[in-house]
């Protein structure tokens, strides 16, 4: 299995975070890349992190094979997971992806609330 060519970029995040938005972060990113190297067939993926004011962004794309989205919810652990880790900090994850058309995982996490239950 060839594997893609993976890029991170990252746009005013900030120095430090709370652990637990760290580590929900590393676990989105890392089952993320995970299913796309195991299913997408892509050549490429890359991963975006951006900061603002009040909350954390993380953006991963790929230009794979794609897949419908309704139809895979039901099935497999990945997502479900990922969402399951991000309700706990208010996070939210969209899906956008259809057959042939590659995958795009929009994730956004409100650094407040987590600065506020770390102190």
């Amino acid at each position: 299995v060839a594997r893609p060519a993976i890029t991170m970029s990252f746009d005013n995040v900030p120095d430090s975070l709370p652990p637990d938005l760290t580590l929900c972060v590393f676990r989105i990113v890392q089952e993320s890349l995970q299913n796309a190297i195991k299913h997408s067939r892509a050549q490429t993926v890359s991963v975006h992190l951006a900061g603002g004011d009040e909350s954390l962004a993380v953006c991963i794309t790929d230009d794979g094979v794609g897949f419908d989205v309704d139809e895979a919810m039901g099935k497999g652990l990945g997502l479900l997971s990922m969402r399951e880790r991000l309700e706990p900090l208010g996070g939210t994850i969209t899906v956008h992806s259809s057959p042939g058309k590659g995958t795009r995982l929009d994730v956004s996490l409100p650094v407040y609330l987590a600065r506020a239950q770390a102190m």
